[in-house]
């Protein structure tokens, strides 16, 4: 079942961007140690690469 949120946008877990998609966008972060501490808070598909990036540039 698909529920709409006030703003109009379909609430549906089904739909969900791919995860090698999700990696390479925070690939482009891998120096911003602050902003990949901030998404692996976020959300936990974000965890392991913002982990990878924080860990191997320390």
């Amino acid at each position: 079942m698909t529920t709409t949120l006030k703003n109009g946008i379909p609430s549906d877990s089904s739909l969900s961007i791919p995860q090698e998609l999700l990696d390479y966008i925070l690939d482009f972060l891998h120096d911003d140690v602050p902003t990949l501490r901030t998404c692996s808070l976020v959300s936990h598909a974000f965890l392991p690469c913002s982990r990878y990036h924080i860990y191997s540039s320390a």
